[in-house]
């Protein structure tokens, strides 16, 4: 369930999708496409996203209309289901959990804490008893293709994305709580002045926190590591350097080790994964297609050099791949889907 902060800025995509006048409704490119594809691109954007927003799906009915009105629409395309709620979970003692196997409730003890999967997607881990001697670290791991809800025993929330992972002390030290993470996760976490929330990146770049909301994005096959901060404040650490965001700001790292702080950072595009969404903000293909090989758990193949196009714009991620790349397809983009491989096809 969507806290207060994060469906407000569902309510204003949607309203920003809906904004005509604003040439938001839809995927827009950088290249000019035909009058007519532009005015029911706008509507069939605009009809995903409420209809998913709704839970309810009528995509295939507006997906056929898609193939009549594009010429340059996606062939040979095979459905690809989205992502859905997937994880294990690896215990101190090197024991596995398929969390989309387990039942809910209790899935045991580790160190004083009490495992519970309390719904489909979300596990929280809860003191039960005093603390062992013993430090035990457990390790949730999202696949490609899976998403998943963690409450740490501090009753801090961690939204892992696809190809993610966090490994956490299952009860944090009276000094500092810290965790470690790989791939994309969304933090809320529980204030406590007296205990740091320390998060290690990757191993090497460090984020500290009192109490607050931020992403952080560290994907290794992407170019920087980038920190958004919705709310609250945190000290971001690295090779030596560190800055400091107020909410509304974002810190990037890039290869050549250096922070770089976005003073007017682009929230609604930050937090759109963990919103359902795809959102692109003048986005090249290559970047798009990372993001839908994660989510739909598929591998990527160019056919020649990647075409040089910017995408903007929105899209659910309950949508089948084939609906995506169809979507995309109005930029001129041709796709064929083979097994589980997304072929970008040359001209």
């Amino acid at each position: 369930m969507l806290g207060a902060s994060e469906a407000a800025l569902r309510d204003k995509l949607l309203n920003r999708i809906l904004d005509k006048n604003r040439g938001s409704a839809t995927l827009q490119f950088e290249h000019q496409i035909p009058s007519r594809k532009t005015h029911w691109l706008r509507w069939a954007a605009a009809v995903i996203i409420l209809l998913t927003a709704a839970g309810s799906f009528i995509f295939i009915n507006h997906d056929r209309e898609t193939e009549n009105v594009s010429g340059n629409a996606a062939i040979n395309l095979a459905d690809v289901a989205p992502g859905r709620n997937k994880a294990t979970l690896t215990l101190s003692n090197g024991s596995i959990i398929d969390l989309d196997d387990a039942k809910n409730g209790n899935l045991g003890i580790e160190g004083g804490s009490k495992i519970l999967k309390v719904a489909e997607g979300q596990v929280n881990y809860t003191y039960d008893s005093p603390k062992g001697e013993k430090k035990e670290y457990n390790t949730m791991t999202t696949p490609r293709g899976g998403q998943y809800l963690l409450q740490l025993p501090d009753s801090t929330k961690v939204w892992l994305n696809a190809a993610s992972s966090i490994t956490f002390p299952v009860n944090f030290s009276d000094i500092e709580r810290n965790v470690s993470i790989t791939g994309e996760a969304y933090f809320e976490v529980t204030k406590n002045i007296k205990r740091p929330f320390v998060i290690s990146i990757n191993d090497q770049t460090k984020v500290r926190v009192l109490g607050t909301h931020f992403n952080i994005s560290a994907y290794t096959d992407e170019p920087f590591i980038k920190t958004t901060l919705v709310e609250g404040s945190i000290r971001i650490s690295h090779t030596g350097s560190s800055e400091i965001l107020v909410p509304g700001q974002a810190a990037s790292i890039n290869k050549s080790k250096e922070i770089r702080i976005i003073d007017k950072a682009n929230i609604e595009e930050a937090l759109a994964w963990k919103n359902g969404f795809f959102q692109f903000e003048g986005t090249n293909l290559t970047t798009v297609m990372r993001q839908l090989s994660r989510w739909y758990d598929t591998e990527v193949i160019f056919e020649g050099e990647p075409p040089d196009k910017e995408f903007v714009g929105s899209i659910s991620r309950n949508v089948n791949a084939s609906g995506v790349l169809k979507m995309l397809a109005f930029a001129g983009v041709q796709f064929r889907i083979e097994n589980r491989k997304i072929i970008v096809m040359s001209k």
